[in-house]
């Protein structure tokens, strides 16, 4: 939420604008704790009492809207996989933060899936966690291995809202079907 008092930032957001979000009121220098897309903007209160709630998605999220068309690997690594697949289909994201995991998949392949579940179905494979931070950047380590030196609490933020439920979420569906047969008795 942001405080529009007067209606000083009334035109200031717009939908698919990029904004960060610092932690700075305990912590100095402030840290970009979050980067991500504007996807709704709502205005709240009259006059000069107006606060305006913007809603959006971490760059995270464009591995749910990059969509793989169809990829077949063989004999090869989890990172090297990964390099593939986002040099391919991502041009948001980049890959410095991919860590070395030894672990070498025999088949695997790809039709219309997004970025984020093949990345969720590799980690689970590698036993490695993934996320996009705060630079754009695809961090995939080993599970257990990376720690964050931000904490949110109530000196450091005025409030969270996480929705966890995404069942009503469809990017892009595909509908296949096969012959039929009409007027044969």
């Amino acid at each position: 939420a942001v405080y529009n008092f007067g209606g000083a930032h009334t035109s200031a957001f717009g939908i698919g604008n990029e904004i960060n979000i610092y932690a700075g009121s305990v912590i100095n220098p402030p840290v970009n704790i979050f980067t991500g897309i504007i996807e709704n903007i709502k205005y709240e209160g009259q006059g000069l009492k107006d606060t305006i709630i913007l809603e959006g998605r971490d760059y995270g999220a464009r591995l749910q809207d990059d969509t793989i068309q169809a990829e077949t690997y063989q004999n090869q690594n989890v990172g090297s996989i990964i390099y593939d697949l986002l040099g391919k289909y991502s041009s948001n994201i980049g890959s410095t933060n991919v860590s070395y995991i030894n672990k070498t998949i025999p088949n695997i392949s790809y039709y219309h899936t997004s970025l984020y579940d093949a990345f969720i179905q590799l980690s689970q494979i590698a036993n490695a966690n993934f996320w996009v931070d705060q630079n754009k950047q695809l961090n995939f380590v080993q599970a257990g291995s990376a720690s964050n030196n931000v904490t949110l609490f109530s000196g450091n933020s005025i409030s969270v809202d996480f929705v966890v439920n995404r069942d009503d979420l469809i990017n892009k569906a595909w509908v296949y079907g096969g012959k039929t047969l009409v007027g044969k008795n």
